[in-house]
């Protein structure tokens, strides 16, 4: 009777150490994701004051709303994207999520403020004699901005996705209220159905 007491307290003794080493690598684990969330939302917050100052630093000085022929603030914008893209690349699931739609929202600032630049022939030349470095941007650094500012080719659109029918089945009113788009969204409807026919 003794021995089969031992046997039960020992039996016991093991479940009890099996369910606290369990108990442990449950709170090891948990403790592991709690520190790979907060540096992940450091990451996050770093990668969205990356965009931020790439921008402030392109937009530092305006001329005639666009940004200033300027080396050093090309420079500046261009490292910055560069370390956004970094610190971008170690984020994962929802915080990646966050970062790609922040992203999104800063390309169309940089492309709106970069916009004017597209027809202004000679804004990315070295200034004559070579007197004015200051004024001379680096081809990488505009390549990097620009190339931020631009739709990228591996990114579907979401809208090529949504079939505007949609939109007009869940809120047929909304058509109505304008009457100029009514006339543009009916035009393209009756081109669509034409072709198709």
């Amino acid at each position: 009777m003794v021995d089969f007491v031992n046997l039960v307290s020992a039996l016991s003794a093991c479940v009890a150490a099996g369910a606290a080493l369990r108990g442990l690598r449950l709170s090891q684990e948990l403790q592991t994701r709690a520190d790979a969330e907060k540096r992940g939302d450091a990451l996050l917050a770093q990668a969205s004051t990356a965009l931020e100052v790439a921008y402030e630093s392109l937009t530092k000085d305006l001329e005639n709303g666009a940004p200033a022929q300027s080396r050093l603030n090309w420079l500046t914008s261009a490292r910055h994207l560069l370390r956004y893209r970094k610190l971008k690349s170690h984020l994962q699931g929802t915080q990646q999520l966050i970062c790609n739609e922040r992203e999104e929202a800063w390309r169309l600032r940089f492309y709106l403020i970069l916009e004017p630049l597209e027809k202004r022939y000679g804004y990315f030349d070295p200034p004559e004699g070579d007197s004015d470095l200051q004024r001379t941007i680096v081809p990488k650094s505009a390549a990097v901005v620009i190339a931020f500012s631009q739709w990228p080719d591996s990114v579907k659109d979401p809208l090529n996705e949504f079939p505007i029918e949609q939109i007009v089945a869940e809120r047929e009113s909304f058509v109505f209220r304008f009457p100029a788009f009514e006339r543009q969204y009916l035009a393209a409807k009756n081109a669509e159905n034409e072709r198709q026919a």
